[in-house]
């Protein structure tokens, strides 16, 4: 019996891919965590027609991102040589990892579609550094991206957004006494969509990405 070639063409690409290594042919999609970003990423790479670089920011599975912030708050104009210098091989395809590899298909890639939930707070920084690469923001209603995180039982991170004194500065001391007193996990997933929201909102300038709503899709793919 023939074997079929997908599923062998998909194992290896996981590992023995080629990246022509082009920071022009990359896409970025962003968005909080279960807000539909996996789906999209499926639906914009139907044709396989780019690598698939999954969730590169994770610092517990990738030591590149490991001495750097798992919820990165990068304004305009920041000079920061780390996160520079790595999101520079994410851009280009340079980095190669069982982790971010794990969904790739693409044998030859001349492109790559970078997928990540860890991104928001870190869009106009993403923005004026790379003019050329496409970004698109996923946004999901805030109570169905409360439900999953729950149904999965997904851990929290507002302790994260407290514990950086320039993002509470710049636009969360308002509602510090909020976030701080948050203690029910449905209360505190929704905040945690609320901020990595409320700031890119704030922060983005028009045009610099591409708002896509997932129940838009869902109603008319």
């Amino acid at each position: 019996m023939r074997t079929p070639l997908r599923p062998i063409r998909s194992t290896l690409a996981k590992r023995f891919y080629i990246d022509r290594h082009d920071p022009r042919g990359a896409t970025l999609l962003a968005g909080t965590g279960r807000g539909g970003t996996t789906w999209l990423a499926q639906l914009i790479n139907h044709d396989d027609a780019s690598r698939l670089m999954f969730e590169p920011v994770m610092p517990d599975r990738v030591p590149l991102f490991a001495p750097l912030s798992r919820r990165p708050y990068l304004k305009r104009g920041d000079a920061h040589d780390a996160w520079s210098s790595a999101m520079d091989r994410v851009v280009a395809g340079r980095l190669r990892s069982a982790w971010v590899d794990a969904h790739n298909t693409k044998l030859l890639a001349n492109q790559r579609l970078i997928k990540d939930i860890r991104l928001n707070l870190a869009l106009p920084w993403l923005a004026e550094r790379y003019p050329a690469i496409p970004i698109v923001w996923a946004l999901r209603h805030p109570c169905a991206v409360a439900y999953s995180k729950l149904k999965l039982g997904w851990d929290t991170h507002l302790d994260l957004f407290l514990d950086d004194d320039r993002l509470m500065a710049d636009h969360l001391s308002p509602y510090r006494s909020l976030l701080a007193s948050a203690t029910e996990a449905w209360d505190r997933h929704i905040l945690m969509w609320c901020v990595e929201t409320l700031v890119p909102r704030l922060t983005l300038r028009e045009g610099e990405v591409l708002p896509v709503y997932y129940e838009d899709v869902c109603d008319r793919p």
